[in-house]
């Protein structure tokens, strides 16, 4: 019983000599002594039951900020101060009682969590105008730490501060710190904020990710900059583009895939096209699948009937290049065997399915130059001249003089 009993009375005065330090503290700072309350919390802080105990974290937020407002060459204090805080609210949330939460901090009105934030957040200001941006987005970090404090303690209405964290990462983005930028502009973002002041932010993340190859954020906020900033979507496309690097098969590749997505998409189409194109005929891409992806990918867009020749025409060079090719083989086989005359008939079927394809689309495009009259470019002219002289050749070949002759006919009154 007497054992139990001496337990009792040591822990009782043990509890009692931390008291009495806290109170030491208390004493001190009420004087302004703070290097001596600071002698007197640090060594508080010795005794395994100041880990626990939210009135030291309190305090010791209170001195250190204080001993960093007369020292403000010592950043390190206020960071003391800032992380003493988060300490004591942290805990502080634990109590159920809400009337008994925070007692500390509310005696004082709050003062100094709120003192921390404003610290951090005019440093910032000052460092930013001076332009020493990793030194402004540190400050700025630390004075969204101190409103995430103020947010769950409930000591501030305000869920996000948007003019921080946007602040922030501009100074990371300043400081050529492009992985703290996107941390703050993630968080704006995850804010699903529609402002023409924050579309730059939606560039810099799909572009961030597009270079690390993180499809999946890559992915995430294209979308978002599609949905938000659908005026953009021309330099939304660009960014999904050059995301595929340098390597000409990837570029096509996701140029196809986009293509797949929405083929009436005017700048996915034209890219697309004109690449495939060039891989073929100034590139000499020896792959034969490139051809037949073209052919299908002119099909795709000419089913939608274009009001222009564009297209038609990409198409007319795309099938007459295929049929050029075709004869310059057929004449270069010389001899009359069975095997030889086989080479060429098959020769012939080539050249007339690839022929096959363009006709249909032959009249529609006539059309659209006989529509232009009198005010048809010299461009356009000449496509139309090498038009009608392929169909009037076509149908010699076929023997079918009166449609030769007809086509032969508008070449004449072409002027």
């Amino acid at each position: 019983m007497r054992k139990i009993l001496f337990t009792a009375l040591v822990m009782v005065a043990g509890t009692v000599l931390h008291a009495q330090k806290l109170d030491d503290v208390q004493e001190k700072m009420s004087k302004g002594k703070y290097d001596e309350a600071r002698e007197k919390i640090d060594k508080a802080g010795t005794d395994p039951k100041a880990a626990s105990n939210s009135q030291y974290w309190f305090l010791r937020s209170q001195v250190y900020y204080n001993l960093g407002q007369a020292n403000a060459a010592d950043t390190a204090l206020t960071g003391e101060a800032l992380r003493s805080m988060q300490r004591y609210i942290g805990m502080e949330a634990g109590v159920k009682d809400e009337s008994k939460r925070m007692l500390h901090s509310m005696l004082e009105g709050h003062k100094t969590a709120e003192a921390i934030y404003i610290h951090y957040r005019n440093a910032g200001v000052k460092s930013f105008e001076a332009q020493k941006w990793a030194e402004a987005e540190a400050n700025w970090g630390n004075a969204l730490a101190a409103f995430d404090y103020l947010k769950t303690s409930k000591l501030t209405t305000s869920t996000f501060d948007t003019v921080m964290t946007t602040y922030a990462g501009y100074a990371a983005q300043n400081a050529n710190n492009p992985e703290r930028a996107v941390y703050y502009y993630g968080k704006l973002v995850d804010q699903k904020i529609k402002d023409s002041t924050v579309r730059g932010i939606y560039a810099y993340l799909v572009d961030y990710y597009g270079k690390k190859k993180d499809e999946a954020n890559f992915q995430k906020y294209l979308t978002l900059a599609r949905q938000y900033y659908p005026e953009n979507a021309a330099a939304w496309t660009n960014m999904e583009l050059q995301s595929a690097g340098s390597d000409k098969n990837a570029q096509l590749a996701k140029m196809a895939q986009l293509f797949k997505q929405d083929p009436k998409n005017e700048d996915v189409a034209n890219n697309y096209i004109v690449t495939l194109f060039n891989s073929i005929y100034r590139d000499n891409d020896a792959n034969p699948e490139r051809t037949g992806e073209l052919t299908t990918a002119l099909q795709t867009v000419l089913a939608n009937e274009p009001k222009d020749a564009y297209y038609y025409y990409v198409m007319f060079n795309h099938i007459n290049n295929q049929v050029n090719d075709l004869e310059t083989a057929a004449r270069a086989i010389k001899g009359t065997k069975p095997e030889d005359l086989k080479k060429r008939k098959d020769i012939d079927a080539k050249i007339d399915a690839q022929n096959a394809v363009l006709l249909p689309y032959m009249p529609k495009v006539l059309a659209i130059y006989e529509g232009m009259g009198t005010e048809i470019k010299a461009a356009d002219k000449q496509n139309y001249k090498n038009m009608l002289t392929y169909l009037m050749y076509y149908h010699q070949s076929k023997k079918q003089a009166a449609e030769a002759k007809k086509y032969e006919d508008k070449l004449k009154n072409l002027k």
